[in-house]
């Protein structure tokens, strides 16, 4: 088979996955929440290999307005509580906000890296007419290995992090 008919068969059963797990509420097999250090607190985990381009995780939780992002912000930093939201993610017809602080989904525990150490990419998807933020190996990821983001300029807009 030619590399260019299975690079084509492997992005599409990629896309079969996205379309499968992204707006399901659920995350596809082969990931665990591990805590990894006192330090850096929890992180996903491999339990399967992945290969480099593969669909992995969504972003997901609650889509909002900036105005109401930014509101929760204050709010969940008043309160003391961590704070996961995408800004200024560009949508089909409009902006929007993904507020992933209480989304049980994984994607949230993904834990940051310097660029050159990151092995996961941030990415923006189209499915059915729907903007996602989807998570995607930059390279292999064997079993065991804790995926790490560089969450800077990696979609169109800044991400709030505070723990």
């Amino acid at each position: 088979m030619s590399t260019k008919r299975t690079a084509a068969i492997k992005e599409a059963g990629n896309g079969i996955k996205a379309n499968t797990y992204c707006g399901s509420g659920i995350d596809q097999p082969g990931f665990e929440l591990l805590k990894i250090s006192n330090q850096i607190g929890y992180g996903v985990v491999t339990k399967i290999m992945f290969k480099a381009g593969d669909f992995l995780l969504e972003y997901a939780g609650d889509r909002i307005s900036k105005r109401d992002a930014l509101q929760r912000e204050k709010r969940y930093k008043k309160e003391g509580l961590g704070c996961y939201i995408f800004y200024d993610i560009e949508g089909v017809r409009k902006k929007f906000c993904i507020d992933a602080t209480s989304d049980n989904q994984l994607c949230r525990y993904v834990n940051d890296s310097p660029e050159e150490h990151a092995n996961v990419k941030m990415v923006r998807e189209c499915i059915n007419n729907k903007i996602y933020l989807v998570l995607k190996a930059k390279t292999d990821l064997p079993i065991g290995t804790e995926l790490r983001t560089w969450n800077k300029g990696l979609v169109d807009g800044r991400f709030s992090r505070q723990k």
